[in-house]
This record gives C-alpha cells, sequence and structure tokens, in this order.
C-alpha cells in the first residue's frame, strides 16, 4: 500500500518486511508496476535496516508496525538503526501509534459499545480493567519520543501529530503519528 502510493514521488524505494510471502508478493508488484529499477525489497526485520547497503535515506516510514514490536527497547532499536540510515536532514515517520495515555480511554469506549445496558457499573470497570490488562500490543506515550529522542544530538525535532483521517473511529481517536527530523550536516 505505501509503495504503490509513494513510487510516483520518488526515485528509489527500499522495503523491508520479514515475511517472505510479503518480500515476494511487494516484488511481483513493483514488476507489475515497471518499477523493478528503482524498488528493492529486502527480507529483514525493522531493527535489521542497518544491515541493508550503505544508504542515506531522505525519509523511512514506520506504519502501522509499532504495536506489533515486543517492547520499547526494541523500538528504540529500530528508531536508532533509522536515524543511522538517513541523510542529514532526512525524517522518519512513525506512524498509528497507539496511545498508552488514551489505552484506558480506548478499552472504555470497546466495553461501552460491546456492554449489555443491563449491566452494572461494577461489571463494567471489571471488564474494562480486564481489557486494559490484556491488552497485548504496544501501546507507546509520546513522552517516549518527545523525550528520549529530543536528547541525542542528531536529532533536529520531534512532532506528535494527532490523527486526521477525516473519520472519527477508535482508530483514530486513540492513535498518534511521529515525525523524528534528523539535524543536519550544518548544524
Amino acid at each position: 500500500l505505501i509503495m504503490s502510493r509513494l513510487l510516483g514521488h520518488v526515485d528509489q524505494y527500499w522495503g523491508v518486511d520479514t515475511a517472505p510471502t510479503s518480500v515476494a508478493n511487494l516484488r511481483a508488484r513493483a514488476e507489475t508496476m515497471g518499477a523493478t529499477d528503482r524498488v528493492r525489497i529486502e527480507q529483514l526485520a525493522a531493527h535489521q535496516i542497518g544491515q541493508l547497503p550503505e544508504q542515506r535515506f531522505d525519509v523511512v516510514v514506520i506504519n502501522s508496525v509499532a504495536q506489533y514490536f515486543p517492547d520499547e527497547r526494541y523500538l528504540r532499536a529500530v528508531l536508532d538503526a533509522a536515524l543511522q540510515s538517513l541523510a542529514p536532514g532526512g525524517a522518519i515517520f512513525v506512524g498509528d501509534v497507539r496511545s498508552l495515555p488514551l489505552l484506558r480511554a480506548f478499552h472504555t469506549e470497546v466495553a461501552l459499545h460491546d456492554t449489555a445496558p443491563d449491566s452494572t457499573a461494577a461489571e463494567l470497570k471489571a471488564k474494562i480493567a480486564r481489557s486494559v490488562e490484556d491488552d497485548a500490543e504496544l501501546v507507546i506515550a509520546p513522552a517516549l519520543f518527545t523525550d528520549d529522542l529530543m536528547d541525542r544530538d542528531d536529532v533536529a525535532a520531534v512532532s506528535i501529530v494527532a490523527k486526521d483521517s477525516g473519520d472519527d473511529n477508535e482508530m483514530v481517536r486513540f492513535r498518534y503519528d511521529v515525525i523524528v527530523t534528523k539535524a543536519s550536516d550544518e548544524g
């Protein structure tokens, strides 16, 4: 999806995925689009992008996958590898990040929608607590990006951006995007 949207706007497109089937499908899609000379897809995990041949990317996109990372340490490793692969002044876009400060609100909205009208407040509260506790996906406080990354000399700016898709649903209200801009060589 990302490759199809960006390919007309870039000189080169590099992508990584851990699944061999996805890699094969993306390569086939590039061939169908007549873009095999400008597209390179590798089977790597996100934290392994440093294994790509020396590249200085203008933009690294990490979209709708951070919630599947095992923990914050892994996310930090991915961000570090992405920063190292960026050209000076380049940017990392981390899209569709689940918000830790809004986690309880998210589960409350879901529970209110899925709970029988005759449920008691105690039952609803217990259901919300269980949902929060059982949530297996990574949820991230914006401060992880702003506090951790702004302390780095190689980071010029970090922007936390509210989702704005025109839709009003839980996929928008409880998630955000992040743009990390690498410092330029000029300082």
